[in-house]
């Protein structure tokens, strides 16, 4: 397999050959710290995680019964439905 050949014109060859004039310039780095304020809140949200982790639910928590109560229709409420939904 071949590579494809590329033309190159005249103009750009010479675009490309040419000194150019430019100025010396020295980079900076600069590299911002976050603030106190910044810290602290992140520090305040890993520890609420780590006890989220570390919660220990069986000498936290105490057990409760539920109940579950399901009331049914009487006889007149099925009626008045089946009314309503034939109109």
């Amino acid at each position: 397999m071949s590579l494809p050949t590329i033309t190159i014109t005249d103009e750009l060859k010479s675009e490309i050959t040419a000194k150019h004039q430019l100025k010396h310039v020295e980079t900076m780095e600069k590299t911002s710290l976050p603030s106190k304020e910044v810290i602290e809140k992140e520090k305040s949200q890993l520890d609420l995680l780590k006890s989220i982790v570390n919660f220990d639910v069986k000498s936290k928590l105490k057990p409760t019964i539920t109940l579950n109560k399901v009331v049914l229709p009487t006889k007149d409420i099925m009626k008045e439905e089946k009314q309503a939904n034939k109109k």
